[in-house]
């Protein structure tokens, strides 16, 4: 008897820990935050750009295609934050791994998911900081102070 395909995939993650990246965006005193749009996907909670870590893709080529793919941004220095074991109600436990890339002030993020998300605003550090966990997905808050921190914002 086959196994159903949901029942397949909750079976390969849990032999497999997943990864991803989140990209906190930096532009001034302000970060970069988006606002989730799909139902199954931590809908309404604000978020950095990032995603999945594919399989032989390094962590940082991870963090580059999803910048370029979200936002348009092509980043050369890309500084990692670190990792944090986080568990969300729509994956499970993962492992999301950190990083910093300042953009210059003459360039707009675009949004290229739009059926993905709302679109990126620009939110100053220092009130993005005090935001409410429950409105952020899992870690936004944690790798925003890091970032602060290395870039002497906070």
């Amino acid at each position: 008897m086959k196994t159903a395909p949901k029942k397949r995939l909750r079976q390969i993650k849990k032999n497999r820990m997943l990864e991803a990246v989140s990209i906190v965006v930096v532009k001034g005193r302000s970060a970069y935050l988006g606002t989730r749009l799909k139902r199954n996907d931590n809908y309404g909670k604000r978020c950095c750009p990032g995603g999945k870590v594919e399989k032989g893709e390094s962590r940082v080529e991870s963090a580059r295609r999803e910048l370029r793919q979200e936002t348009g941004f092509h980043a050369e220095d890309i500084l990692p934050l670190g990792t944090l074991r986080l568990e969300n109600p729509d994956f499970g436990v993962y492992d999301c791994h950190g990083f910093v890339v300042t953009v210059p002030q003459h360039v707009t993020l675009l949004n290229l998911e739009p059926a993905k998300n709302k679109g990126w605003q620009a939110i100053p550090v220092a009130c993005l900081l005090k935001m409410r966990e429950e409105i952020l997905l899992p870690g936004t808050k944690q790798f925003v102070w890091a970032a602060a921190s290395k870039l002497g914002l906070i």
